[in-house]
């Protein structure tokens, strides 16, 4: 169900997006499936920000990460942290999204995901802008360059 959640959210039908997700939600819960709780959430935390709801992204991500972190998908983990990076970005807080980017980045290094660390890394140059360090965000965005040049598909 979270599967068909996710294509709907790709095919951009809002309805069966959410239909599906609160079923993969439902079941996810009544079965006590950890891994699949945490997965679905993940997927509601994107299909939120998608649409605008950054509140419901917020609380879905909030419910995410300690399920991820006790599994210890590491990269999921480090996913996750970035689109908290993009929904306190969009919420104006700047502070705390640059401590999720942080994060993201230092998790995606370790497990060597280059293209989605470069994203974060993206993020990263564009606060240090926010706060008038336009050297640091060259830095970090020269960084990005090198880290999708090197980019290896994770496993």
């Amino acid at each position: 169900m979270r599967l068909l959640a996710h294509t709907a959210s790709n095919l951009q039908i809002p309805d069966l997006t959410q239909e599906y997700a609160r079923y993969a939600l439902r079941l996810s819960q009544e079965l006590q499936d950890i891994g699949e709780l945490a997965a679905t959430y993940y997927t509601l935390t994107g299909v939120h920000r998608g649409n605008g709801d950054l509140s419901a992204a917020k609380r879905y991500a909030e419910e995410a990460l300690p399920l991820l972190q006790r599994l210890g998908l590491r990269r999921i983990e480090g996913l996750l942290l970035y689109q908290l990076t993009v929904v306190y970005i969009e919420l104006g807080d700047y502070q705390l999204a640059m401590a999720y980017a942080l994060q993201s980045i230092e998790l995606l290094r370790s497990v060597r995901d280059n293209l989605n660390c470069a994203y974060a890394l993206l993020r990263l140059g564009d606060l240090y802008q926010k706060f008038s360090r336009p050297e640091q965000s060259q830095i970090v965005w020269q960084e990005a360059l090198e880290c999708q040049s090197n980019e290896t598909h994770p496993t």
